[in-house]
């Protein structure tokens, strides 16, 4: 999809939804987790904050503030899922969830939920799901159907309940070897809320510490392309062309080694172990050629959760404690990989926003660290990110050109990213690149 479709679609979105952007919504008061509430996380019960957004143009995707929590967004299957962007992790699995998703899957669900069996948590689900559809309903018959196309649909339950019910309805699909649609929803349904639990569930059995070549993988969790990819840490061949870590993700493969520099993979479906990968094998290829029964190499629905789905479900995250409301957000830089968030009392957080949103580091400039006469707009020290702290201040009136000449003499290797306060500097390999549209610096 073309980055300029994907804006349009976004337009689209937020005309048939409650999503406007720099606009303080009235919020409900579950929302974005029961948990950890966003106006209690910013000591600011008066009013919400605005929501801030950039879309991402390197990356395709929308980041997205508000209060202290960051938020990311990627498109699959041509939607993106707003309502839930800003949803955190949860404190306990009693605590009720936010769940949006698209109204195509809604249906998909209810219908397979109303022909198999009927227990108390299935009618709880069942009721949820049909109050979102009633919710979503728009009294025009001719833009409802034009709407569904593109429409999401709000589910509120308990986190507990809800997986616990998709969780029965993946087994009762899979031992009865029923390789339907309503696999696919159920699957990612389960993936997503596990993830917004407080505590992931460990990819690795066993003693990971005494020998890393010996770790049993979680076979559980090899239904995500996400946990899948993440066995290929010790992949020996990273070099190769074709059959990287990546792609063999994709293909549906985890790593499995039983000696060090084992490269053993084995597919999560049809459990087809494949050696000895030469560098001009190809994954995809490789695993028709062997395993060509295979339901996810024949194209049908399967466990498989793709990367898509992680990254248009991921739970947003806090800046830092999620006590301070964010002030400041980056917009462009010489690293589109990474962005940037500050609070107007110093506390900086750069994220990596290339893949999965990943806090890359934390940076507090406390107040004693800025310097500046009444002649001159408040700056502030540059401070290393993966360094020691420069503290060659330049004076007021002083020779910057000199100092700047000095710093250059010095042999540092990469270039790490550079903070510089009230705007943020990134250096991509280059010169630094002054970030002139933050929304606040401090004064």
């Amino acid at each position: 999809m073309s980055i300029k479709r994907l804006k349009r679609q976004w337009l689209l979105l937020m005309k048939c939804s409650r999503f406007q952007m720099n606009v303080a919504p009235k919020l409900d008061r579950r929302t974005m987790s029961k948990g950890p509430e966003i106006d209690a996380d910013c000591n600011h019960t008066s009013k919400a904050h605005p929501i801030v957004c950039e879309f991402l143009n390197k990356a395709n995707q929308l980041f997205v503030t508000q209060g202290a929590h960051v938020g990311l967004r990627k498109e699959h299957n041509g939607i993106l899922l707003l309502d839930s962007a800003l949803q955190t992790t949860i404190q306990a699995d009693s605590d009720v969830v936010l769940v949006e998703m698209p109204h195509a899957e809604v249906k998909l669900l209810l219908q397979y939920l109303k022909s198999s069996k009927t227990t108390d948590s299935w009618k709880k689900v069942i009721e949820a799901l049909e109050d979102g559809l009633k919710k979503s309903k728009l009294p025009n018959e001719q833009a409802y159907h034009r709407f569904t196309k593109w429409a999401t649909v709000q589910v509120w339950l308990p986190q507990f309940d809800f997986h616990k019910v998709v969780v029965g309805v993946v087994k009762e699909l899979m031992q009865g070897y029923q390789n339907i649609p309503e696999l696919s929803v159920a699957a990612a349904l389960m993936d997503r809320l596990k993830r917004l639990l407080p505590e992931s569930v460990p990819l690795w059995l066993g003693n990971t510490n005494t020998d890393e070549s010996r770790r049993v993988v979680n076979r559980a969790l090899m239904f995500s392309e996400v946990a899948r990819r993440e066995t290929f840490d010790l992949w020996p061949h990273m070099d190769y062309k074709w059959a990287h870590p990546d792609a063999m993700a994709q293909a549906g493969f985890y790593h499995q080694p039983v000696s060090p520099g084992d490269d053993r993979a084995l597919c999560f479906t049809c459990h087809v172990c494949l050696v000895c990968w030469e560098p001009t094998d190809e994954p995809w290829s490789e695993h028709e050629r062997h395993s060509s029964n295979c339901p996810y190499v024949q194209g049908g629905a399967t466990q498989n959760v793709p990367l898509s789905a992680t990254l248009a479900t991921a739970p947003a995250q806090k800046h830092g404690d999620g006590k301070e409301p964010i002030t400041c957000v980056s917009s462009s830089s010489s690293c589109p990989h990474l962005m940037a968030t500050s609070t107007k009392h110093g506390h900086i957080c750069i994220w990596d926003v290339s893949d999965q949103l990943t806090l890359a580091c934390e940076i507090v400039v406390q107040e004693s660290d800025i310097t500046h006469s009444k002649n001159q707009s408040p700056v502030g020290e540059v401070v290393h990110a993966w360094g020691e702290k420069n503290n060659s201040l330049d004076k007021p009136g002083g020779n910057s050109k000199d100092k700047s000449s000095d710093a250059e003499e010095e042999e540092v290797g990469d270039d790490p990213p550079l903070v510089l306060f009230g705007k943020l500097v990134i250096s991509g390999g280059g010169e630094p690149q002054s970030l002139d549209s933050c929304k606040q610096s401090y004064v």
